[in-house]
């Protein structure tokens, strides 16, 4: 399962939202499903204030922006490559110029235990599916 936000919600409520799915990573999308960054549970840790601070604070003001971004057609291969050499953490899988799925530098491992072939295409390794959550929400919405 993948999450996506608009770029208004607050840190509190991002980090509640990661901690309560089991997720690291939310790419953010305007009013128009165009992604436009990325934010992740390392970036709201570096920020974390007051809590009052991070009731306020949304996570426009920390993503990550330009997002790498992979097609869905990519190999396994070419996405080690971006990891390895942009030393990020995670690539959205797009098609069609609209995000469908994620995949983390955690997923690797696996795959790599797994004996996956590097050439396996992107939409077959991704997490998905792409669940949006408006920025006016609340973490208990």
């Amino acid at each position: 399962m993948l999450f996506r936000s608009l770029d208004d919600i607050t840190l509190l409520d991002a980090f509640d939202i990661m901690t309560r799915n089991n997720i690291r990573h939310i790419p953010i999308v305007d009013e128009h499903s165009h992604l436009t960054g990325i934010v992740s549970e390392t970036d709201i840790m570096r920020s974390l204030g007051s809590i009052d601070l991070m009731r306020i604070q949304t996570i426009s003001e920390i993503m990550h922006s330009p997002v790498t971004t992979v097609n869905i057609k990519t190999p396994l291969s070419q996405v080690m490559k971006i990891f390895h050499h942009e030393k990020i953490g995670s690539v959205v899988v797009e098609d069609s110029n609209r995000s469908v799925g994620i995949i983390t530098e955690r997923d690797l491992p696996a795959l790599i235990r797994k004996d996956i072939s590097t050439s396996i295409e992107a939409e077959k390794i991704m997490s998905h599916p792409v669940i949006s959550i408006s920025g006016k929400a609340t973490s208990q919405e």
